[in-house]
């Protein structure tokens, strides 16, 4: 038997994955609340009762799918040595995982344009990517590879340097874009290195 909690659960779970299949196929401004509720196969109202309004459903998407990305990405990194490694990794890896998404919803430039700007509007600097970025510069404080700084600060601007070129990076030959990445990264290293 459910559970009533668990039957909420499910259906703000099927409503996330409707709204996710239209913003990254549509993009926000051609998706409607109207065309989710359908998907997930609920009335307009029941949608109002998990989410007060386009902009938050999108963000709880998009917050949703950041924490399943770095999920994968924390398992994975910690096989890299150096913590100027992992930080690369943590970015190719979040640059792939972006790519593999535009090709599963055959998302148009114009969408993942779309997305990308209104989801740094209304996401803002995430939290666990900064705080991420900031135990990575510790860390490599911590082996002797970086000289000391302060990580928060360091953490949002290496943040706002992959946010200026990440679109440029999801839209070029892949191996190009990889290449540019870590030469960037390897030059921003440069000035964190003792």
């Amino acid at each position: 038997r459910k559970t009533m909690k668990t039957d909420m659960e499910s259906k703000e779970k099927l409503i996330l994955e409707s709204a996710q299949q239209f913003f990254f196929r549509y993009g926000f401004k051609k998706t409607s609340m109207d065309e989710i509720a359908e998907a997930a196969g609920v009335g307009k109202g029941t949608l109002y009762n998990y989410f007060k309004n386009k902009e938050e459903l999108f963000i709880q998407v998009g917050v949703s799918k950041r924490l399943e990305i770095f999920e994968k990405i924390h398992r994975q990194k910690n096989s890299k040595k150096g913590a100027d490694e992992k930080l690369i990794y943590l970015i190719l890896y979040l640059l792939r995982d972006i790519r593999n998404l535009v090709k599963e919803y055959a998302m148009q430039k114009v969408v993942l344009e779309e997305t990308m700007l209104i989801g740094i509007d209304l996401i803002g600097n995430h939290p666990e990517n900064l705080t991420q970025i900031a135990e990575s510069i510790q860390e490599g404080i911590d082996q002797g590879i970086f000289k000391p700084c302060d990580c928060r600060k360091k953490a949002l601007l290496l943040n706002q340097i992959t946010r200026a070129f990440f679109l440029r990076w999801i839209t070029i030959d892949q191996e190009e874009a990889e290449t540019e990445l870590q030469d960037i990264y390897n030059l921003i290293f440069d000035g964190l290195r003792k």
